[in-house]
């Protein structure tokens, strides 16, 4: 097996991938992630990325109790703002940066989803899955 060692993060990444912005509101963001089957969304302003929310982001607040009640989905989607949920200092990776780079960052296992920008505007998205994904085609 001979893997290929310089190939760039854009032949792997999902290009255009969906994104919210400060105006969805966080029932919005979960429909999107159910509907195509996405668990990682970058925010948005334009073009230009300012965090990024997951499917864990959304979970994690779904088990919040106020004073001993447990308060149920819907009104806890309407108790926070896509700000307060998305992660704001989000690791980013260029579309011409390697595919190797993009496994470093990602093995750190912080995180599974890494934004890819070309210079500050977002053109796609690469995930742990489309790592394992492409490390499989090179089995074929």
């Amino acid at each position: 097996m001979t893997i290929k060692k310089r190939e760039q993060v854009s032949v792997i990444m999902t290009k255009q991938p969906f994104s919210v912005t400060l105006k969805n509101s966080l029932s919005e963001v979960e429909q999107l992630m159910k509907a195509n089957f996405i668990r990682h969304a970058p925010v948005v302003d334009g073009h230009r990325l300012i965090g990024m929310i997951s499917k864990t982001d959304l979970e994690r607040i779904s088990f919040l109790e106020i004073d001993g009640e447990k308060v149920t989905k819907s009104k806890y989607f309407d108790l926070f703002t896509v700000e307060q949920v998305m992660t704001k200092s989000v690791h980013c990776i260029q579309e011409d940066d390697f595919i190797k780079d993009a496994a470093e960052i990602l093995s750190l296992g912080s995180f599974h989803a890494l934004p890819v920008l070309r210079d500050d505007e977002l053109v796609g998205i690469v995930t742990s899955t489309d790592l394992i994904n492409y490390l499989l085609k090179q089995y074929n």
